[in-house]
């Protein structure tokens, strides 16, 4: 299954960075991601404000779209500031739904429901 890969790709890079056994190598390795974390997260605040100042922007929307696939890099993160700011960009939302998140109460399965 295409999550069970991806779950295992996580666990192997988090396994690479805490257990290394050189501390220098952990800290190098650790100082790359968040460095690339950052970078990707300001291209993605650059091309939403793009979108927001023209929302008719093919070339932000098509990023965005990229930048917000399950299996982009970072894409826990990027995803998730695009949920918590949907009010902004509530056309992004169906690029940003998964199994376990869906903006739409009335679909949704409450806890105890017997549906």
């Amino acid at each position: 299954m295409e999550g069970d890969q991806e779950a295992m790709s996580t666990a192997e890079l988090i396994e690479g960075v805490f257990m290394s056994e050189d501390p220098r190598i952990r800290a190098l390795q650790s100082d790359v991601r968040l460095k690339g974390l950052q970078k990707q997260m300001n291209m993605l605040y650059a091309n939403l404000q793009d979108y927001r100042k023209n929302r008719k922007d093919k070339v932000a929307l098509m990023t965005l779209k990229l930048m917000l696939k399950p299996g982009a890099r970072f894409a826990g993160f990027t995803r998730c500031y695009v949920r918590k700011h949907l009010l902004e960009y509530p056309d992004l939302a169906p690029y940003v739904r998964s199994v376990f998140w869906d903006p739409r109460p009335d679909e949704q399965t409450q806890i105890g429901d017997a549906r």
